[in-house]
Order: C-alpha cells, then structure tokens, then sequence
C-alpha cells in the first residue's frame, strides 16, 4: 500500500471519530437544556409546596395546642374522679361495712378483715386531711369494736380448737422413734386444724400489726406534745380563719365536700368572736348531752354525722362541727332556760342523770350563784376506766402452755398405768413380792425411768410441733411467746429428772447401785437430743437453755461418785450374813457382774461420764477415744479384781472348807459363763487378759481343793497297816479288828460327805457332771481296789454290817451329789 492511501484511511478514521464526538456534543447539549428545565420545574413546585405547608402549620400548630391542654385536663379530670370517688368511699366506708361488722368475723373471716382494712384505710385518709372531723371519731370507734371482735374471735378459735394431743399419736411419735433410732429426727404432730390456724394466723397478724401501729402513733404523738410544749406556741389559742387562697386547697375542698355530701349548710368562716362561737357551741353540746341517760362514747349511726364526745370538746374542735344540722341554736340570752338546767357549775348528783357512781370523787368548783346570760358554760370531763389491754401473745401462750401440760400429763399417767399394772398383778400372786420392800421400790424406780425417757421424746416433739405453730403465728415475737409457752412442762420435765436423781442417790447411798444402771438409759437419751434440744431452745434466754445441761450435769456427777463408791464397795464389801448353805452364786456376785454388763451396754453414757468434757462426737480425736477405752477396761478389770478378793474372803465365812470351794467354783464359774454372754468378755481380753483362762485356773484350783475333802474317804482305803494274807487264811484278832475299822472308817466318811454334800448344789451341769465324775472315779477306784482284797477274808462272822455299799451303789452315790433335783 502506498503512502497516498495510507493517509487517505488516516484521514478517514480521523473524520469518523470527529463525527462521533459532535453528536455526543449535540447530546450532552440537549440534555443540559432538559435538566435546567425539569429543576426550573422542580424549583417552582418545592416554592409552592413549602408555602402550603407554611399555611398548613399556621393552620395545625393552635389546634394541636389546645388537643394538649384538652387532654391533659381530662387526665386531670380523671385523677380528680378518682380520689373524689376514694375519697366519697370513705365516707361510705361506716356503711358499707356495717352489716358484716355487726354480724361478726365469725364464719366470715376473710370479708371481716377486708371490711376492717377499708376501715383502717378510711381511718388513715381522715387522720391526714380531716383530723378534727367526726367521721375519725366514728371511725376509731367502728375499729375499736372489730378490734374487740378480732379478739374475742381468737380466742374462741384458740380455745375450741387447742385441745391436748391424743395420747395414741403421742405413742406412734415414740413408736416411729425407736424404729428410726438416733438416726432420724423426732417427728413433729398436728397440733390445730390447718384451716382454723390459718384464721388465727390472720386475725394474729392483724392485731399484732394494729398493736405496732398504735405503739408508733403513741411515739410520734408524744414527740409532738414535747416539741410544743417546748415550743410555747400560742397558736391553739383562737381558731384561724381560711384564707381566699387557701380555699380550693385540698384540705378545704374535703371539708366542702362533706359538708355538701353529708346535707349540711356550709360552716361560717367569718365569725366575730371566738367567745361567741363558743358559748353557742357549748349551749348546744350540753342540751344534747343531758337528752342521753348513760355516759360513753356518742357514735353515729347514720349519715347525721352526729359530732362525739370521745374527744376533750376544744373551742377548735367545736369551730370544725359548727357546720353540723344535728346541732340546736340555743339562745344566748337565757342559755337552756326551756329545760330549766342547772348552772354545770353548781352540780348535784341526782340532777347529773350521766354522772357513773365511781365518778363521785372527782372535785367540782364550789356552787357560785348562777352565772350572768353571757356566762359560757364548760362540759365536765370524765376519764373513762382503762379497760384491760389483751396481748394475743400472752394468751396464745397461756393457752397453747396448758395443752402442752396436758398433752406431757397424759403420757404420762397413761404408761404408769400401763407399765403399774403388770406390777401389782405380779404382787398379788407372789407373796414372797409382796414382803420385799426393795423389790417394790425398784420396779416403781423403773417405771418412773421408763415413763420419763418416754417423755422426753415427747415433749421433744411437742415442743418442736408448738415452735413451728409459735412461728407461724408470731413470726416476729415467736422466741419470747414460745419459751413462756414452753416452761410449765419444761420446768415439770426437769423436775422428773430431778427426783429421778435423789431417788438414785438416795439408794446408791444404801449401796443398791442397780438404780445407778437404771438412770444411765435416761442420760445416754438426754445425752442422744441434747443437739436437738440445743437447736430447738437456742432461741430461748440462757436461763432457759441451762436447765436441761444442769440436769445432766448433775447426772454425771451423781454417776461418777457412784462408780466410785461402786468399786469401794466391791472390794470392801461387809456382807456376810447372807450366804447361801448350798454354796451357790452369791446376789452380791451376780449384782455386780449385772451391773458391769449393763454398764457397758450403755457405752456412750459411760464414755461421757468418763470424760466429761463438752466436745462434739464428730470432732473427737482418735487418741481421746483410744484413752477413754484403756479407761473403761482398766476400770471394769480392778472392779473385778476386787471382787475376786471379795469372794474369797467371803469363802472363809463356811466352817467346812470343801462347801467353800463348791461357793467359789460356782462364783467363778457364774462370773465365766456371764462374761462370755456379753461384751464384758471383750473388753476384758482386749486389756490384755485371758479370762476364760484365767478363771478356768480358778475353777480347777477350786475343783482341787473341794477333791480333798474326799481324803478322808480314800485315805482310810490304802493298804496301809492293812495285813497281808492269803485266800482261806484265818486272820488274827488284830487284823480283823483292822479291817473292820477300814470298812467302818470308809463308811461314816461316805454317809458324812452324802450326808453334807447332797444339800450342797451346783447349778451347772457341766461342772457338776466333771466333778461328780472325777470324784466317782477316784473313789470307785479305791474302793473297788479295797474290796477285792478284802474279799476272800474272813474277818467277821456278820460282814454285811460292814460290807454296806457295793461299788455301783457308792458311785450312785457320788452322782447325786449336787443335783437339786435329785
């Protein structure tokens, strides 16, 4: 291509492109045209707009100003309604509630106290806006009376329905009890109905609400009367007037409302005198006053709002009830000359029909001549007698301590009789009872003991059952009213446990220590609540809570000297008179083993008693525990040691020394025997004795020495200047003389051992079955022995009167010995 053609498609291109940039030129140009008249347009219509809504807001502003002021006085108008309407229902409260008022809370509880809280309500807005009004006077006096029915309701309530808990619930509290052991806790008993606690619940909170209140009111109206007699103030002098600009104040606008409810003119506001007011005021109040024929408190009973005499009659107070229709103008001229009254001044007792008869001590002025027209007359004032205040709390607890004392009296008689009448079912048919007065005395002991552990657990549950009612009740005052509540049975519990004491120190000091085992049940159970105890009375003063650890107390220090006195005794005991001739178990030995056994049965008491000091079980260290133990086996080892001595020197008592041995076989053997049946055989071995051998030795020691006596018997058999000869020799005189005395000696020996021993007794078979048999065997031997060399000889012409016994009849002999049913 050449260059010629080369420029001419440059040229071309160059033509091209130049033409497309002026038609997006023309493009552009016609846009801007068409936008600068579409804002033109948009300019002109805004302008347009904004002057409407100009206009319009001129037009809307005024009108959304008076919606407001429109709306916020209808707010107004409402609030205005609805204390208007508070205010007209407490007007009407007297009547609206008068009807369930005079019927009663009885049946009614709940609309009653409904009834009284509007009351109280009605109460409240008066003493804040109307305080000199007659319709507080009124009102006080309605809550005066539902506060006497709330009263006399509960105790109505409290007395039908707080009754004594049945002996039988009582005894399946104490049944459940002893299932459960120290395990589970005591359980509680239905005391009142639910439905008729929950009314004394109310009418309790009630009046111990109304009782709060009026303590404060006391408060702040004492204050008050402080700060103005400080103060001096004058003002209570002469009555204010309103104000113009006080007139449409709340305080006012109420008082022209009930004046305007109520059909009464309104009061005059603009008086010239005060004294004037006063004696018009007067006048009037007395002409009504002399109409009653009674004196008290003048209530209304209908909307007349008829003024009352409650309050001390004040020029201020008069100056409020001026208002009032019930009231007669009475002439100031000649005051009350129609009803020909005496001057007040000039009093007499038959012309005052109102005057009560206590009231004639008071001081009147002295008679005066009757006063001029203008004269104001004065009402006499008359204090009322006090009536007495009721404390719900005192009576709850007066009434609810009664039960409770019944509740614990009747447990009581009812397991003595129960526990008794075994007893003297037992006296009539024993006679050999009947003559042992210790006998009598322990069986009472143990019922006494028995009844009381019983009613600890009882009165442990009532009283739980009583501080659960007690904080329902009294939430607040539930610690003061449950420990009055509470101490007529405490006091009687403890002093239970107090005779039981003196009765167990009385026979310990006369040395009968089963009385000491029969208390310990009663400690380790006062031991086992004393946590319950603790927890249920530490709401109580200290007092209270240290009657219950003196008692214990007192307990343990009674055990620990008696324990001493105890190992004392043993030891050293002087009786000896007693001894049974047969050589069976001493009552002093068997005492003493039954009472180391019943000792340890009740470990926890003894592990208290041992170690006095008030640590809690769950802390004790393991070394404490071990040492207390080493205690307890030290302890019951010397008391047996000193029985051992005991017994022996006992033994030395019997003139035959074999009957000794037979009365220390069967004590050892007793001793033994009751070991092994209980944890005495334990402890013992665990301080490092064998007793089952240690007291086997004693047994075969005595086994000897009673084998001995049988001697006598043996001794005379031996071959011994017995002669020697032979089968059909003729014996000498002096040989035969020898034998006889043998046969006669073996003889008188046997029939005086048969003769002794056979009253002699041993109450174990084993024992008496080895003795018997080793004595049999010893003897038969002999004897056997004997007659075969004396058989063959001639050595009398009669031997069967020396010849008296064959071997089988001297064994049979033997066996019947110490068999007392032989």
């Amino acid at each position: 291509m050449t260059a010629r053609d080369e420029t001419y498609l440059w040229r071309e291109k160059i033509e091209e492109k130049l033409k497309r940039d002026q038609d997006l030129l023309t493009f552009v140009s016609d846009s801007l045209k068409r936008s600068e008249q579409l804002t033109k347009g948009m300019v002109s219509i805004l302008s347009s707009l904004e002057g409407r809504l100009e206009h319009l807001e001129n037009s809307v502003i005024p009108m959304h100003d008076s919606t407001q002021n429109l709306l916020q006085l209808k707010g107004t108008m409402q609030k205005t309604l609805f204390y208007l309407d508070d205010a007209i229902s407490h007007y009407q409260a007297v009547r609206d509630t008068d009807k369930v008022i005079i019927q009663g809370p009885t049946g009614r509880l709940s609309d009653y106290l409904a009834c009284v809280h509007r009351l109280k309500k009605a109460e409240a807005y008066f003493q804040q806006e109307d305080p000199d009004g007659p319709e507080l006077n009124m009102l006080r006096g309605r809550l005066e009376g539902a506060k006497s029915q709330l009263e006399s309701e509960f105790q109505v309530l409290l007395g039908r329905y707080s009754k004594p808990v049945q002996t039988v619930k009582i005894l399946d509290v104490l049944a459940k009890k002893s299932l459960n052991g120290s395990a589970g806790g005591v359980e509680e008993v239905q005391l009142i109905p639910q439905t008729r606690l929950q009314d004394i619940i109310s009418i309790s909170t009630w009046l111990i609400g109304e009782d709060a209140a009026l303590t404060a009111k006391r408060r702040v109206s004492a204050s008050k009367f402080k700060t103005r007699s400080l103060e001096r103030n004058p003002s209570h002098h002469s009555l204010g007037k309103l104000e113009p600009s006080s007139f449409f104040t709340k305080k006012s606008y109420c008082s022209k409302l009930k004046t305007q409810s109520l059909g009464r003119k309104p009061s005059i506001e603009n008086k010239s005198s005060m004294d004037s007011l006063g004696k018009l005021k007067a006048n009037s109040l007395f002409t009504k006053m002399l109409g009653l024929k009674s004196i008290g408190k003048f209530k209304t009973q209908s909307l007349d709002r008829k003024p009352s005499l409650d309050k001390n009659s004040s020029l201020d107070s008069l100056g409020k009830l001026e208002s009032s229709s019930s009231f007669t103008k009475v002439s100031t001229s000649k005051p009350c000359s129609r009803l020909n009254i005496p001057d007040i001044r000039q009093p007499s007792l038959e012309s005052i029909p109102f005057l009560p008869r206590d009231s004639t001590s008071h001081t009147f002025p002295s008679c005066k001549p009757n006063p001029p027209a203008s004269t104001s007359y004065i009402l006499p004032y008359f204090r009322p007698k006090p009536s007495p205040v009721f404390d719900p709390k005192a009576h709850y607890a007066k009434v609810r301590s009664n039960q409770l004392d019944c509740s614990m009296k009747g447990l009581k008689d009812h397991k003595s009789r129960n526990l008794l009448c075994p007893v003297l079912q037992s006296k009539r048919v024993d006679s050999a009872v009947k003559k042992n007065k210790k006998t009598g005395r322990d069986s009472i002991l143990d019922i006494e003991i028995e009844t009381y552990m019983a009613c600890i657990t009882a009165f442990l549950s009532l009283a739980k059952s009583e501080y659960t009612m007690v904080s329902k009740v009294f939430p607040l005052n539930c610690s003061n009213t449950f420990e009055t509540l509470i101490q007529v049975a405490l006091n009687q519990l403890i002093q239970n446990g107090e005779n039981i004491v003196s009765s167990v120190r009385r026979a310990c000091s006369h040395h009968d220590y089963t009385a000491l085992v029969a208390m310990l049940p009663v400690l380790g159970r006062l031991l086992e609540e004393d946590k319950e105890f603790n927890t249920l009375l530490k709401c109580t003063t200290s007092g209270t809570l240290a009657k219950l650890s003196k008692l214990i107390t007192s307990m343990k220090t009674l055990a620990v000297r008696a324990l001493k006195d105890f190992s004392a005794q043993v030891k050293s005991n002087p009786d000896r008179e007693s001894m049974s001739k047969d050589g069976t178990v001493h009552e002093f030995n068997s005492n003493t083993i039954l009472f180391l056994q019943q000792l340890l049965s009740f470990a926890d008491a003894v592990r208290s008693i041992l170690y006095p000091h008030d640590v809690d079980s769950d802390t004790v260290t393991m070394e404490v525990s071990s040492s207390v133990q080493v205690d307890i086996q030290h302890d019951t080892g010397k008391v047996l040691e000193h029985l051992q001595y005991n017994l022996q020197s006992k033994a030395k008592v019997y003139e035959d020394h074999a009957l000794g041995a037979i009365f220390l076989l069967n004590n050892y053997n007793y001793i033994l025997k009751s070991m092994k049946k209980s944890s005495l055989f334990e402890v013992v071995k665990t301080s490092g004795r064998d007793p089952e051998v240690e007291y086997g030795e004693l047994i075969e020691q005595q086994k000897r020495a009673y084998q001995h006596s049988w001697l006598k018997v043996t001794e005379c058999l031996t071959e011994n200047n017995l002669p020697t000869f032979k089968p059909g020799d003729k014996l000498k005189e002096k040989d035969c003389q020898v034998i006889k005395d043998k046969f006669k000696s073996f003889n008188e020996g046997l029939e005086e051992l048969y003769k002794a021993q056979k009253a002699w007794a041993i109450p174990d078979r084993e024992q008496r079955q080895a003795i018997c048999q080793a004595q049999r065997e010893m003897v038969s031997k002999a004897y056997t022995a004997f007659l075969l060399r004396c058989d063959h000889a001639d050595f009398s012409k009669h031997p069967e009167r020396y010849h008296k016994y064959s071997p089988a009849q001297v064994e049979e002999m033997i066996v019947r010995l110490f068999d007392i049913s032989a």
